[in-house]
């Protein structure tokens, strides 16, 4: 469950976020300021804080911590669809829902301070912002070129490759995130993982 909190007055937290922002798009200023005026920081414990099915509003930035975003196969089995580590964002609403109900579960690695927008404020601010809109169209497409680079790796690459590429992707995650995450990630078992990084190179 998420503990909603009050909007950011921690300055510390508002240069995270601000981070985060223009690693994406920089904005003015006042920009910046119109964008914060309408996040809310959450904090949450590890765990699922969003289920499938269930109805959702907002986008998430990650300021501190490590989500994972999953489904889960016919027989039952969590496949992770991607990481979140931090100064991240979370994947787009509209890429994650359908007529607002979330098609994925997300969950919570570890305790995790968030920055959360609703999805309808956002909307309204940018079609008065033109900074705005340029940042939440260069949000979808980096997750757009993400999702096709992992489609590509799962589809062309060996184990070896599949594990190198996730670490080019997340260089320190494999050092915290449970391996079993990670193995399903790259569409290996995880006996093939464990043998893959037992090896001195995966060249």
């Amino acid at each position: 469950m998420i503990d909603r909190m009050n909007l950011i007055k921690n300055k510390d937290l508002e240069e995270k976020l601000r981070r985060v922002v223009n690693e994406i798009h920089p904005l003015s200023h006042r920009a910046f300021n119109d964008f914060l005026d309408l996040i809310v920081c959450d904090t949450i414990t590890k765990g699922i804080f969003i289920r499938k099915g269930q109805q959702t509003s907002s986008e998430y930035f990650i300021l501190e911590g490590l989500v994972r975003t999953y489904v889960e196969s016919p027989n039952g089995k969590d496949v992770s669809l991607n990481f979140y580590p931090d100064q991240s964002i979370l994947s787009p609403y509209k890429t994650r829902t359908k007529a607002g109900i979330s098609t994925i579960w997300v969950e919570a690695l570890a305790q995790t301070e968030l920055a959360a927008i609703d999805v309808k404020a956002l909307f309204e601010l940018a079609a008065k912002s033109e900074e705005i809109r340029i940042f939440m169209t260069r949000v979808i497409e980096n997750d757009l070129l993400e999702k096709s680079s992992k489609e590509i790796m799962l589809a062309s690459m060996t184990g070896k490759e599949k594990l190198a590429f996730f670490r080019e992707r997340f260089p320190t995650l494999e050092n915290y995130a449970p391996h079993i995450h990670i193995a399903s990630y790259c569409g290996i078992t995880n006996v093939s993982l464990s043998r893959f990084r037992a090896m001195k190179s995966l060249q």
